[in-house]
């Protein structure tokens, strides 16, 4: 479950979050839908290893709203450490086509041990007007 609430203010401008519920440890596998990328807005992924005894790895995929794969990239996070980037840095492209966009980030199991990767991400599309995020967890 989740709640999720968003704005338009009187000026024009966004803002809005997603509240959702946590499993313990946090998720599998996590799909963000609907990120729009425009000259109105701007999409930042956060990251964050809630994992205290171990990194967690994460293979971080970036699809079109056909289903295409648009880019994709690893990123390993030593144990309690966060980053968070631009979607355009994160994925170190130049630019990208207006439109909607999915992603997904996978967190990898560990091989050596048979742990099963978890993530906690988040992605926050910012109004470029107001500076105002929706959230996404």
């Amino acid at each position: 479950g989740f709640s999720r609430t968003y704005t338009t203010r009187p000026d024009g401008g966004t803002y809005g979050g997603m509240l959702p519920l946590y499993p313990p440890g946090g998720w599998p596998v996590q799909h963000f839908a609907g990120l729009q990328v425009s000259a109105d807005s701007r999409v930042n992924l956060g990251f964050f290893n809630g994992d205290h005894g171990r990194a967690v790895t994460s293979r971080v995929t970036l699809y079109d709203a056909e289903g295409r794969k648009v880019a994709e990239r690893t990123l390993t996070l030593a144990s309690l450490a966060s980053r968070q980037r631009e979607l355009l840095r994160f994925f170190d492209l130049d630019a990208l086509p207006e439109g909607t966009y999915g992603l997904t980030v996978l967190p990898l199991d560990d091989p050596e041990t048979g742990d099963q990767g978890r993530s906690w991400a988040y992605v926050s599309v910012v109004d470029n007007r107001t500076h105002d995020p929706v959230n996404l967890w």
